[in-house]
C-alpha cells in the first residue's frame, strides 16, 4: 500500500506542470486571493507541499545536551470537488534524520510512518469545516521513531477565513487497530492538533503562527504527555515563475512552552515550500 501511494504521488509531481496552464495570466488581485486560499486545506487549489522541521530535543534523559532531529515531509494537498463538497486527501511522506538513540553521537536516516488524511467539507464561506478519517502506516525504518502499529482515528478541521485572517485548528487523534508482523503491538492514543493564526499583508506576505500541539495518553509519566508550542513566522507567495506557477515560502520559529520533562521537543524551525497548481477537476 505504501509503495502504491509513493508511485501515485510521484506521478502527480511529474505531471504537475500540465496543471499550470492558466496561472501565468492571473491578475495581481487573483494572485493575492490565491495566496490567502493556500491557507485553506479545502480550497480549490492543489499545492505540493515540502515541509522541513529542524528540532531540538532536550530533557532529563540526556542532561544538558541537545539532540537534533530533522524531518522533511512531502504532503501534497489535493482537494477534489464532489457536488457542493470538497474531498481533501493529504498524504504525508516523512524522511527523518535523527540520533540512533537519545544522547547518541550516531545518527540514522530513513522513512518515518506515512500518514494519510481523508476528509470532506463544504465549499465556500468564511467558516470552513471538514470531518473525516486520519491514519498512519507502520513504514518507519529501523531506529526511526514511529508508532510501530497501524493507527486510525478522527480528523476535524475548523477554520475562520474572513479577510484578512485565517484562524482555526486541524485536530487528529490516532488509535492503534493492528500490530506489525509477529511483533508486540504498541498501544497508541495520541493527539496531534495544529492551530493556525495567519494574518495577510499586502504584496502577498503574511504573518503566521502554525505549530502542532501533541498529547500522548500513554506516556509513562504525566509530565511527559503534553507538548505545547507557540511560534512566529512569515510567508510570501511569489511568481508565477518556475513551471509557470506561483510558489509559496514560509519560515517559522517555534518554542515549546510546555514540553516533556524526561525527553522531548524544546524548539523547532519550520520551513515550508508550496508549488501551487490548478485542480484538474475544475
Amino acid at each position: 500500500m505504501a509503495r502504491n501511494l509513493v508511485i501515485i504521488l510521484t506521478g502527480i509531481l511529474l505531471l504537475a506542470p500540465l496543471a499550470a496552464q492558466d496561472m501565468e495570466n492571473m491578475t495581481e488581485e487573483q494572485l493575492a486571493e490565491m495566496a490567502r486560499q493556500l491557507n485553506n486545506p479545502i480550497g480549490s487549489f492543489w499545492n505540493l507541499v515540502w515541509q522541513n522541521n529542524t528540532t531540538g530535543y532536550q530533557g532529563e534523559l540526556i542532561g544538558d545536551d541537545t539532540d537534533f532531529y530533522n524531518t522533511l515531509n512531502f504532503q501534497p494537498v489535493l482537494p477534489i470537488p464532489i457536488g457542493n463538497l470538497n474531498w481533501i486527501s493529504r498524504p504525508v511522506l516523512p524522511l527523518v534524520w535523527q540520533p540512533k538513540s537519545p544522547g547518541s553521537d550516531s545518527t540514522v536516516v530513513g522513512v518515518g510512518d506515512i500518514a494519510w488524511i481523508n476528509a470532506v467539507g463544504p465549499q465556500g464561506g468564511p467558516l470552513i469545516w471538514a470531518l473525516g478519517i486520519t491514519m498512519t502506516l507502520p513504514t518507519a525504518a529501523e531506529n526511526i521513531g514511529g508508532f510501530d502499529a497501524w493507527t486510525a482515528g478522527p480528523v476535524a478541521l475548523l477554520l475562520w477565513g474572513g479577510k484578512p485572517w485565517f484562524v482555526g485548528v486541524l485536530y487528529q487523534q490516532f488509535f492503534d487497530f493492528a500490530g506489525v508482523g509477529d511483533g508486540v503491538r504498541q498501544d497508541v492514543n495520541f493527539i496531534n492538533a495544529q492551530y493556525f493564526i495567519i494574518y495577510s499583508l499586502p504584496d502577498r506576505w503574511q504573518i503566521q503562527m502554525t505549530p502542532n500541539v501533541t498529547y500522548d495518553f500513554n506516556a509513562a509519566n504525566a509530565d511527559d504527555a503534553l507538548t505545547f508550542p507557540v511560534g512566529l513566522g512569515v510567508g510570501k507567495t511569489t511568481g508565477p515563475w518556475l513551471f509557470g506557477v506561483p510558489w509559496s515560502f514560509q519560515l517559522e520559529a517555534q518554542y515549546m512552552v510546555v514540553a516533556p520533562k524526561t525527553y522531548g521537543q524544546r524548539w523547532n524551525i519550520r520551513f515550508v515550500m508550496k508549488q501551487v497548481l490548478n485542480s484538474p477537476f475544475l
